[in-house]
């Protein structure tokens, strides 16, 4: 039986370019469904001037599809959109937990959708305790992302990242006297970088055969979702 994963548009709203986000019928449409207001007129302009920021075309039209699938949905795609939303009205700190929340979520995605195998060996729950000190899940963010370096699972660059978000995440929640000056690049780097990889783990795009036009996605990533439907 060929099993159908279902696709959802991007929940991070349209690409946007300009402050004028009534020059586009489907722009404004997708701005007000964004911030999840009745009227256009209700945006502050500063939200679009800080939205266009986070919206770099570089990378943000590479992420206009995304899987329907619930647990990505409320784990990674929900605390995304809501960092990028809270970035735009400003509130830095709240943006920076929820980009902190979907790294830690992306990065037990990356280790269940992949082989968890070593040297020709499964991962059971109970090697993962006796190599590890606990099942995967368990363990700090700190620990999963050097194993996942060290297995090849992700790149240096990767971890690189997943490790950037984690210290600036950290950097705001375990110390009670700490500058405010930097929350606001920190947070808009602290989004890209989830939305990086959130691109790289599940790579969907638009791929086109013989005239005919089909949603493609990280290989991994949909035997995983196969499997669960």
């Amino acid at each position: 039986m060929n099993k159908k994963i279902a696709i959802q548009t991007s929940p991070f709203g349209p690409f946007l370019e300009t402050n004028d986000i009534n020059a586009n019928i489907l722009v404004r449409t997708g701005i007000d469904n964004f911030f999840q207001l009745e009227t256009a007129s209700e945006i502050l302009e500063e939200w679009i001037t800080r939205y266009i920021e986070v919206s770099p075309r570089e990378l943000y039209m590479s992420v206009g599809l995304a899987p329907e699938y619930e647990s990505i949905g409320k784990r990674i795609l929900e605390p995304l959109k809501l960092s990028k939303k809270y970035y735009c009205l400003g509130e830095y700190l709240t943006s920076i937990a929820m980009s902190g929340l979907a790294m830690e979520m992306m990065t037990i995605l990356t280790w269940e959708i992949s082989d968890k195998t070593f040297q020709g060996k499964i991962f059971s729950s109970a090697k993962q305790k006796k190599l590890f000190g606990k099942k995967f899940n368990d363990l700090s963010q700190y620990r999963k992302i050097e194993i996942l370096e060290i297995l090849n699972i992700i790149t240096d660059d990767s971890a690189e990242i997943m490790h950037s978000v984690r210290d600036i995440r950290n950097k705001y929640t375990h110390k009670w006297v700490i500058s405010s000056e930097t929350e606001k690049e920190e947070a808009k780097k602290c989004f890209i970088d989830s939305m990086k990889i959130f691109k790289g783990l599940t790579k969907i795009g638009l791929a086109e055969k013989d005239g005919v036009r089909k949603v493609t996605m990280e290989p991994a990533l949909l035997k995983f979702l196969k499997d669960l439907a």
